[in-house]
């Protein structure tokens, strides 16, 4: 196991103006509502060397990303101190995905057969890192907790025991009796708090959680979603689910996928969210990627 140290960059956080009493539902929204009940624009993460965030994840109160352009593991403290983890000899060169079980980083590498999951413990400005194996399939997206790893193929989602890397449970549409088509191209996986599994489609636009069961190998369909706009990545937490797409942050009921409410559509000065991508949410905070930035949002 190897110690790897990294540099250490300081970035500033640019606070936002307050808000004061607006009769409008966000900010710089033309529309008329009551008071102000949205979501405001609250700055950004972000380093010289980021130009293209591909994917994100939150490691209890900080922020983990891959720029797919200089391949960096990036780990962003919440007061604005940001470490990076370069492309590291017989560790990966080329990050695909990213997941943390809120104590250790776990990172895909686009290009190694085998030992193609990486896991990453940071502490401070030092790293250690160690290898394993997804097998037999390259994951487009990941999700994980202490117990298991979520790998995601564009149309099956396999579930890894990680002190084994032993394939517990495995799923497409077939399986659950919801036909082939409940997946065509996903796009994103996350967890949510209650154990059960999140899971989106690009190309369908869809949005499906399922009940999952080690101990009887099945999953089930416990909710499904058809969006009328582009989803790519998402964010959950106990009652919500963030959808980035073209015309802002969609924010809708977890049990329903009633919409609640829709912000960054305008946006406050460098606030708009114009397309779908990674996001995360943190105690109410959303972090979406545009770009080689992390915007942030807060109530």
């Amino acid at each position: 196991m190897k110690k790897i140290l990294l540099a250490v960059y300081v970035v500033i956080l640019f606070a936002a103006a307050g808000c004061s009493s607006l009769d409008r539902k966000n900010p710089t929204d033309p529309g008329a509502g009551s008071n102000y009940t949205g979501m405001h624009y609250d700055g950004s993460l972000s380093d010289s060397l980021q130009t293209n965030i591909s994917d994100l994840a939150m490691k209890g109160d900080e922020v983990v990303a891959i720029d797919s352009a200089s391949n960096t593991v990036f780990v962003y403290k919440l007061d604005g101190e940001v470490y990076y983890i370069p492309p590291m000899q017989n560790v990966y060169t080329s990050p695909a995905c990213i997941a943390s079980d809120g104590t250790l980083i776990y990172v895909t590498d686009n290009d190694a057969a085998t030992d193609n999951l990486n896991i990453l413990s940071v502490s401070g400005s030092s790293v250690s890192a160690s290898q394993k194996t997804i097998a037999p399939i390259v994951p487009a997206q990941i999700a994980a907790n202490s117990s298991y790893i979520y790998a995601a193929t564009a149309g099956r989602v396999y579930m890894y025991d990680l002190s084994t890397m032993h394939n517990v449970l495995s799923w497409d549409g077939a399986d659950v009796a919801a036909g082939t088509g409940i997946f065509v191209n996903i796009s994103d996986i996350k967890l949510h708090s209650g154990g059960q599994v999140v899971v989106a489609d690009s190309s369908l636009n869809r949005i499906s959680v399922f009940n999952v069961s080690v101990t009887s190998a099945t999953a089930s369909v416990a909710y499904k979603y058809d969006l009328p706009y582009a989803v790519k990545g998402i964010a959950v937490d106990d009652n919500y689910i963030y959808v980035p797409s073209y015309d802002g942050i969609h924010k809708i009921n977890y049990y329903t996928g009633a919409q609640v409410l829709k912000f960054a559509d305008y946006g406050e000065g460098a606030g708009k969210i114009s397309s779908p991508g990674p996001c995360e949410v943190y105690q109410g905070a959303v972090f979406a990627a545009s770009g080689g930035r992390i915007k942030i949002f807060r109530p």
